[in-house]
């Protein structure tokens, strides 16, 4: 076995079933010759519960935690959104209630001195 010259080409894994079908291929990627240092590598297990080992430089795997982050603040943003509207609501809500609940006491005690 080789490994390609630096050429620029782009290569993929393709997985074949033993009937010549094609079940799915691997992202693109090219070799190079100034490959990242060992520093710059980072080794992790594949997130979908397999045996596969996932060799990735530094850099790409903060880009994608970066991503993420960004994704969950944005969802965590939009929910912060949706409970504040939702406490406005209740407070108005409280202070209609409150309005009400003063209205009639006022009136329950009117009725008491009309009473008397």
């Amino acid at each position: 076995y080789y490994v390609p010259n630096d050429d620029g080409e782009f290569y993929q894994f393709c997985y074949v079933t033993h009937k010549g079908e094609i079940r799915g291929a691997s992202t693109p990627f090219q070799f190079r010759a100034n490959s990242p240092t060992e520093e710059e590598l980072l080794t992790m297990e594949d997130e979908g519960g397999s045996d596969i080992l996932v060799v990735t430089t530094k850099a790409s795997y903060l880009e994608q935690k970066m991503e993420q982050i960004l994704q969950e603040k944005k969802e965590l943003l939009e929910n912060l959104d949706l409970l504040q509207k939702e406490r406005d609501e209740l407070i108005d809500e409280k202070n209609r209630l409150q309005k009400e609940y003063e209205q009639e006491r006022e009136s329950s005690a009117q009725l008491r001195k009309d009473v008397q």
